[in-house]
């Protein structure tokens, strides 16, 4: 029984030693890393074990020896008693020593949940964020895209009035050219039948005195004849 209680209290000893390494981790949660905060969750989780170990061990040896104290054994075994009631007082001593850590452990229970809900919001906020982002992205991305098509449909319209107008000014030109052509065909033909009329009246006139004005005359007919033409053609070239 005396190695029961010796094993007792190693085991409690290695424990206490085990519980104060969690204040590295305790530190280590000021920050909101997800891995930081599972290695703390799973330190935090292995100190409460090793803590339920350590009550259930001591309350196993406290009834051992209420058990011997009732059989009257201890008159006969005072090593065994002793050793019991040492352990048992190491353990209440150990125990002691544990509940600051285990006051350290619900705190750092708490801070870990207080990080863990303030990361769920941010994560929460950021994605609604980003959704909202997301979607006004969208609708001017749609909103672009109708205008870039009602500006393609605008344009082709606009080339095909340009492309008609081309045509009706080319066909005026066409018309501009061939009317001229006429009048000044027209123009020749008429002022080439004037001369000849006066031609031949110049040469069937009788008396002197009238083939020298109609020879006058038709100088001058032939001479704005021939002034007529050459500006109906400086004309007809420009």
């Amino acid at each position: 029984m005396a190695g029961l209680f010796k094993n007792v209290q190693i085991a409690t000893s290695n424990i206490i030693t085990a519980a104060m390494k969690p204040s590295a981790a305790v530190l280590a949660t000021e920050t909101t890393t997800p891995s930081i905060q599972e290695n703390a969750e799973a330190s935090l989780i292995s100190f409460t074990e090793q803590i339920a170990t350590v009550k259930e061990t001591l309350e196993t040896a406290q009834k051992l020896l209420e058990e011997v104290t009732k059989q009257g054994l201890s008159t006969r075994s005072n090593d065994d008693a002793d050793s019991i009631e040492a352990g048992v007082e190491a353990g209440d001593a150990l125990l002691k020593n544990v509940k600051p850590y285990n006051s350290q452990a619900e705190s750092l229970s708490k801070r870990l949940k207080v990080c863990g809900e303030e990361l769920n919001k941010t994560t929460s906020d950021a994605h609604s964020a980003l959704e909202r982002a997301n979607k006004k992205l969208q609708a001017e991305w749609a909103a672009s895209a109708q205008r870039i098509e009602k500006l393609k449909v605008e344009r082709c319209e606009l080339q095909r009035k340009i492309e008609a107008l081309g045509e009706e000014v080319a066909k005026t030109e066409r018309e501009r050219k061939d009317m001229e052509m006429t009048m000044q065909q027209n123009y020749q033909k008429e002022v080439a039948s004037i001369i000849k009329a006066f031609e031949s009246a110049l040469t069937e006139a009788k008396f002197e005195g009238i083939a020298k004005v109609s020879e006058q005359l038709l100088k001058s007919v032939k001479a704005d004849y021939e002034h007529n033409k050459r500006m109906a053609s400086t004309y007809g070239r420009k």
